[in-house]
């Protein structure tokens, strides 16, 4: 759908992004399950916010999922983490036109798949972060691999910087 009609794509999305929620649901033996349903791009930003916590962890005698379960319940919950905050990053591929706002053809995020392109462009716009190339060579035509950086603190929003010809094509920033 996103392909043939991408406004249609969209409106889907607004529509789907209405029914977002949390819900519990009970378990055996003292357990409960939390279930959060966000838009993808939040939902991957929050997955990694979570995991690089987690993963800044000292070992102990938890798995990676157990860590992940307690920090995510430390952050719900308002407590401090004993792991560094930073930043969260997700991984996007889209046309190099769309980040100079020739064209919106979908993107596609990692682990997910197409998103319509007005999302991230919306994302990019109102939130604290960046976007920054992987490094990939570019030719003309060729979907550019990004990343998008988001912070965990009050920035002023970044400004579009395209790198001198002369540099590898990796600092574009959004």
């Amino acid at each position: 759908v996103l392909k043939l009609d991408a406004e249609a794509a969209l409106r889907r999305h607004e529509e789907k992004r209405k029914q977002r929620l949390v819900e519990k649901f009970n378990l055996d033996d003292g357990m409960c399950s939390l279930r959060v349903v966000l838009p993808a791009l939040d939902a991957a930003l929050a997955f990694d916010r979570i995991d690089r916590i987690a993963r800044a962890l000292p070992k102990d005698d938890r798995t990676l999922d157990q860590k992940r379960s307690d920090v995510a319940a430390d952050l719900l919950m308002g407590k401090e983490t004993p792991a560094p905050q930073g930043e969260v990053c997700v991984n996007l591929t889209m046309p190099i036109t769309n980040i100079l706002g020739l064209t919106t053809d979908p993107v596609m995020l990692a682990g997910y798949g197409p998103l319509p392109a007005e999302i991230v462009a919306d994302v990019a716009a109102n939130h604290d972060g960046r976007l920054q190339p992987a490094r990939a060579p570019l030719r003309p035509g060729s979907l550019l691999p990004v990343r998008w950086h988001q912070h965990h603190h009050r920035e002023p929003a970044a400004q579009v910087q395209a790198p001198s010809p002369d540099e590898d094509p990796l600092p574009l920033v959004l």
